[in-house]
C-alpha cells in the first residue's frame, strides 16, 4: 500500500461515494471505481458495500479503514515534525471553517498565510459547527473556527476570538426601514418583534444562523413569516439584496451594495461568539502555530469584547 491508496480509501471512507470522493480527490470516477475494485481483489474482501445512496463500509472494513486513517495521521505528523526540525515552516495544516463565513473571512487571511509561509499549505475543511467539533476531537483537523460555546470540550483546546453581529438584510424600499432607528454610534436597529411583521428568507434549523435565528426569536415568543426555510445563509442573503423578503447575515459577510442596507436587532443586537479549536495533544507544528498566530491577529480585534464570554448561553445578547 502506498500513501496515494491511503488518501483514496479515506476520502472513500468519508464521504460514503465514489463519485463525491473523486470529485474531493479530483480523479475521473471510473477510475477510483478501478481502484477500489482492486485494492478489494486484492484484499480478497469487500471494504466497502454498495447501496443506492452510495457506499458504506463493511464490519472487516471498518477495522482496515481505522488502521490506514491511523497510518496517515502518523505519516502526516512524521511529516510535520521533519519540517519543524528542519527549522522551516512547511508541511500541511488541516483548517476548518464554515462555508458561509470562511468564502467572505479567510481568504485574505489565507493569502498573508501564504506570502508569509510559502512551503506551507493548508488544506481547507467545510462543515457545519458540530461536524468541526469532532473533526477536532477526532484528530483529523489540526485548527477550526467555529462557533462558541461547544456542548463538550473533551480532547479539544479552545481559545475565544471575537464575536460576529447576526444583521438583518434588507433593501432600502423595504417598508420595516420606516420603523428603523439610528443609535448613537450610527447604526441602524430593528426590534425583532417589527421583523415579525415581514417575510423573511431563512436557512435551515440545522445550520448556527438558522438555529441561532429561531432560538433567539423563540426566546421572546416571536415566530417568523418565512416561505422558504431551508437555504443556504449565502443564497437566503442575495434574496434578500433583490428585494425578496428580509433574511440574516453575519457582520463579517457583509456585501455592500448601493442599494442595500443591514440592520442591528433589539437595542443590545444579536451575536455569535466565534473560538479557534485544535485537539488536545502534545506536539502543534510550527505552521499551524503560524496560522493560529495569524487568526488571532486578524480575527481578536474585530470587536471591543475580547473578555472571554460565560459559555452558558449562545443568545443571550438580543432584546426586543
Amino acid at each position: 500500500m502506498d500513501l496515494r491508496e491511503l488518501y483514496y480509501l479515506n476520502a472513500l471512507a468519508e464521504e460514503q461515494s465514489i463519485s463525491k470522493a473523486a470529485e474531493r480527490l479530483y480523479i475521473a470516477q471510473a477510475s477510483l471505481s478501478q481502484f477500489l475494485r482492486q485494492f478489494e481483489a486484492q484484499l480478497g474482501s469487500p471494504i466497502f458495500v454498495r447501496t443506492n445512496k452510495g457506499i458504506r463500509p463493511t464490519p472487516s472494513g471498518k477495522v482496515f479503514l481505522s488502521h490506514a486513517k491511523h497510518i496517515l495521521k502518523e505519516y502526516q505528523q512524521a511529516q510535520q515534525e521533519f519540517w519543524d526540525n528542519e527549522n522551516t515552516v512547511g508541511g500541511t495544516v488541516f483548517f476548518g471553517v464554515s462555508s458561509f463565513r470562511g468564502s467572505y473571512v479567510i481568504p485574505p487571511i489565507l493569502k498573508k498565510f501564504y506570502d508569509q509561509n510559502p512551503r506551507a499549505t493548508i488544506n481547507i475543511y467545510e462543515g457545519n459547527s458540530m461536524n468541526l467539533v469532532e473533526k477536532i476531537r477526532e484528530g483529523e483537523l489540526d485548527l477550526a473556527l467555529s462557533a462558541y460555546p461547544i456542548v463538550s470540550t473533551e480532547g479539544i483546546q479552545m481559545e475565544y476570538l471575537y464575536r460576529d453581529e447576526v444583521l438583518l438584510v434588507a433593501t432600502k424600499d423595504h417598508p420595516i426601514l420606516q420603523q428603523a432607528r439610528m443609535d448613537e454610534t450610527g447604526r441602524l436597529r430593528v426590534s425583532m418583534e417589527e421583523v415579525t411583521r415581514h417575510e423573511c428568507t431563512l436557512s435551515g434549523k440545522d445550520t448556527m444562523l438558522g438555529h441561532l435565528i429561531r432560538s433567539a426569536f423563540g426566546a421572546y415568543g416571536l415566530r417568523l413569516k418565512s416561505k422558504h426555510g431551508n437555504i443556504t445563509a449565502a443564497f437566503a442573503a442575495s434574496m434578500a439584496r433583490v428585494g425578496l423578503a428580509l433574511a440574516f447575515t453575519y457582520r463579517s459577510c457583509i456585501v455592500e451594495e448601493p442599494d442595500v442596507v443591514y440592520l442591528s436587532l433589539g437595542s443590545q443586537g444579536l451575536y455569535l461568539r466565534l473560538a479557534l479549536l485544535s485537539p488536545t495533544t502534545d506536539y502543534r507544528s510550527k505552521a499551524t502555530l503560524a496560522l493560529t498566530k495569524l487568526l488571532r491577529e486578524e480575527l481578536s480585534g474585530k470587536n471591543a469584547d475580547k473578555k472571554t464570554p460565560s459559555p452558558s448561553s449562545q443568545i443571550n445578547e438580543g432584546a426586543l
